[in-house]
C-alpha cells in the first residue's frame, strides 16, 4: 500500500519487520514459538497474547495461505456426526460455529441448507447401526423419519443460544413451486441453517493483529521458515533476506497441518501423522 496519509508505507512495515527480527536476535528467549499461520495458529496465538503470554508465530509464506485458504468455507456444526453419535463434538462445533457468527458477523454468515427427501424410512436400519458403531454402509438417501431425527438434536444443542432459525420440512408442493427444478419423485424437502465465511484469510489475518494489540511480546512473521533445530534453540530463514537467526522457546508448536511431518523432519524428527485421505 503506498503512502496516501491513510496508513503505512512497504517501507514502514519493512522497517517494523527488520526491526522485530533484530528484537528476536537480541532476546532469544521466548515461552511459545508457533510454526505455521493458519486458523489453528493463529487461533493459539490470540489466546495466549490473551493471557499475556509471550509468544512468536512464523510461517514460511503469507499467513493463511494454505489449507486454511482453501476450504470450503463452510463454518458447519458437524450435522453428519450425529450419525456415529458424536454429541460432544456435534456441541462443541455449534457453539464455535454461533461464537464465529456473533463474534465475527462481518465475515461469518447463516447459510440456509435445503435437502430433498425421497421417502420416509430409507436408511433407518444402516443410520443405526452407524450410531451403535455396529458398522453398515452409508445410506444413498435418509428418509424423513431420520432427517427429522437429526435436525431436531442439532436445534436443540443451539436452544440457549440460538443464532439461526430452527429447522423447517415443507410439502412436496410446495417444494416444488419454490424450486421447480428439483427432482419431481421427492416427498418433501428439510431446510435448516447452518454458516459460511466470505473471506477465511481475513478473519485469520484480524486474530494475529488483535493478539499483537493485546500484548506487546506477541509477535507475528510471515516470510520466515524453519532452518534447523539443535537442542534448545530453534533456526528461522528470513526469506526476504536470507538471513538465519536463531530462538530459544520453552515450547513449540508445529501448526503447520498438511505440513506437520516435514516441520518435524527439519527439525529433526521423523514423523508419519500425515497421510492421503
Amino acid at each position: 500500500m503506498g503512502d496516501n496519509g491513510r496508513g503505512a508505507t512497504i517501507s514502514d512495515s519493512l522497517s517494523a519487520r527488520r526491526e522485530t527480527i533484530e528484537q528476536i536476535r537480541r532476546q532469544a528467549e521466548v515461552s511459545v514459538l508457533i510454526v505455521g499461520g493458519g486458523i489453528n495458529g493463529a487461533g493459539l496465538f490470540r489466546d495466549l497474547a490473551l493471557q499475556g503470554v509471550d509468544v512468536l508465530l512464523v510461517d514460511k509464506s503469507d499467513f493463511c495461505t494454505g489449507s486454511s485458504a482453501a476450504s470450503s468455507r463452510m463454518i458447519h456444526g458437524g450435522l453428519r456426526y450425529l450419525e456415529f453419535g458424536e454429541f460432544r463434538l456435534v456441541r462443541e462445533s455449534l457453539k464455535d460455529r454461533n461464537l464465529l457468527l456473533k463474534n465475527a458477523a462481518h465475515y461469518v454468515k447463516p447459510l440456509p441448507t435445503t435437502i430433498p427427501i425421497f421417502s420416509r424410512f430409507s436408511g433407518a436400519v444402516s443410520c443405526i447401526r452407524r450410531f451403535l458403531h455396529l458398522g453398515g454402509t452409508r445410506p444413498p438417501h435418509r428418509g424423513a423419519v431420520m432427517v427429522k431425527i437429526g435436525l431436531t438434536f442439532y436445534d436443540i444443542f443451539t436452544r440457549k443460544n440460538r443464532m439461526t432459525p430452527c429447522h423447517k420440512l415443507t410439502s412436496r408442493e410446495q417444494s416444488l413451486a419454490r424450486r421447480p427444478h428439483l427432482n419431481p419423485n421427492l416427498i418433501r424437502t428439510a431446510t435448516y441453517y447452518d454458516a459460511w465465511i466470505s473471506y477465511p484469510e481475513r478473519l485469520c489475518l484480524e486474530l494475529l493483529l488483535d493478539g499483537e494489540a493485546t500484548c506487546a511480546q506477541a509477535r507475528s512473521l510471515n516470510y520466515v521458515s524453519l532452518e534447523g533445530g539443535s537442542g534448545e534453540s530453534v533456526s528461522l530463514r528470513d526469506e526476504l533476506s536470507g538471513e538465519v537467526f536463531e530462538v530459544k522457546p520453552r515450547v513449540l508448536v508445529n501448526a503447520t497441518g498438511g505440513w506437520i511431518d516435514f516441520a518435524n523432519r527439519t527439525l529433526g524428527y521423523e514423523t508419519e501423522m500425515v497421510s492421503g485421505t
